[in-house]
């Protein structure tokens, strides 16, 4: 869903462990951790923060987005109302986002987020 190029991953990570922020990873076993729990599925819910901290660079040359103080329902209904301006302000910039705007947050967001082509469907899927 987060990915112009059909062929490349985007790791989406939902950090909320700040004091102020969200609280839910403490009640939901760090779900905003999600893409550590894809990275090693056996990894126990408590050492996915820490997991986190070790792959950063992983993260960061791959083009993670990285977001705080937002679940995944609120990004879904950003993204559905093309909110790009909010995600971008929750959006942690990492790697090649760092230095950049608000506005070229959103617009990456904006990209990230478009609509893929029948062609790009057939080369992700192989469909005829």
């Amino acid at each position: 869903m987060f990915n112009a190029n059909p062929t490349k991953k985007v790791w989406i990570i939902v950090l909320k462990y700040r004091i102020n922020a969200l609280q839910s990873n403490r009640f939901c076993f760090n779900d905003g951790y999600h893409t550590s729990h894809h990275l090693n599925p056996l990894r126990h819910w408590r050492d996915h923060p820490h997991a986190f901290l070790k792959a950063k660079e992983r993260y960061s040359q791959e083009g993670a987005l990285v977001f705080h103080n937002i679940d995944y329902l609120e990004i879904t209904f950003r993204i559905l109302t093309k909110n790009y301006m909010h995600l971008a302000k929750q959006l942690v910039p990492i790697g090649d986002q760092i230095g950049m705007t608000q506005v070229e947050l959103a617009e990456m967001l904006r990209r990230k987020t478009r609509r893929f082509s029948e062609e790009e469907i057939r080369i992700k899927f192989g469909k005829k």
